[in-house]
């Protein structure tokens, strides 16, 4: 009976249909239950117990080790279900954790992108302003060299004023032609800078004006000295004084023009 009772108590469950068809649907583990006959409770009575009465005797054991194995088996079940219940608990408290460093995480990205953007804006507020004061230090170079030209204008016009003899006031009263040549070309050049404000500057027109009026003079002064020494100085001044009235009768006559066409 202590034998039925523990073989009783040895013996594998019948095997399920499920794991059955896990046996047969291929390799695993369970491949070795392929070799084992399947549980037949019949069978089991009739080789442990050959009679009625030896199995009427050995029920009281069977049922006792039965209720064992049960108890056992309840034990086993709540201690799993305790544990997949901790389990879960565990699980949901990292499934939180986890939800709550995604969100810390989401507004850290909001938050760089947000710092990126004003990155971005100041970058190109200062590449703005950089621009600008580059455009303010092309105008101002621009200018310091448009002054610069002016005053070395004014000055050529004023040294030439020297040498032509037309300022008085510096006590020259012949022209000086070697100095008079190389500030008229000084002066050509300088004008030339500025003919973009001929249009628009009545006092850049009056230098321009000025400048070519005394290249006038010392041409005619040139033009009478080898005159002089050619002709004499009586037919170098009546020529002179020819071309002189045919000038201003020029000139009269184009404002009597400018004065009819007026009226």
């Amino acid at each position: 009976l202590a034998a039925a009772s523990a073989a009783a108590s040895a013996s594998p469950p019948p095997p399920s249909s499920s794991s059955s068809s896990t046996d047969k649907g291929g390799g695993g583990p369970r491949q070795q239950h392929h070799h084992q006959p399947p549980f037949d409770p019949i069978d089991f009575l009739n080789h442990h117990f050959l009679t009625e009465s030896s199995l009427v005797a050995a029920l009281p054991d069977l049922r006792l080790t039965a209720s064992g194995r049960i108890s056992r088996l309840d034990d086993s079940i709540s201690d799993a279900i305790r544990s997949q219940s901790d389990l879960a608990d565990s699980t949901s408290s990292d499934v939180a954790r986890a939800r709550s460093a995604i969100l810390a995480l989401h507004d850290r990205v909001e938050l760089v992108q947000r710092k990126a953007r004003l990155s971005e804006r100041a970058v190109l507020e200062i590449t703005r302003d950089m621009k600008r004061l580059d455009y303010a230090k092309r105008h101002l170079s621009r200018t310091i060299t448009a002054l610069k030209r002016l005053h070395m204008l004014l000055h050529a016009v004023q040294q030439l004023r020297v040498a032509s003899g037309e300022d008085r006031a510096a006590g020259r009263y012949h022209p000086d032609y070697r100095s008079a040549a190389n500030l008229i070309d000084a002066t050509r050049l300088l004008l030339g800078h500025f003919d973009g404000y001929m249009g628009s500057v009545q006092r850049m027109r009056d230098v321009r004006d000025a400048v070519g009026r005394m290249r006038l003079e010392l041409r005619e002064g040139v033009v009478y000295g080898f005159r002089v020494v050619g002709l004499g100085f009586k037919v170098a001044t009546d020529k002179r004084e020819k071309e002189r009235g045919g000038d201003d009768a020029r000139r009269k006559g184009k404002g009597g023009g400018r004065g009819g066409g007026g009226g």
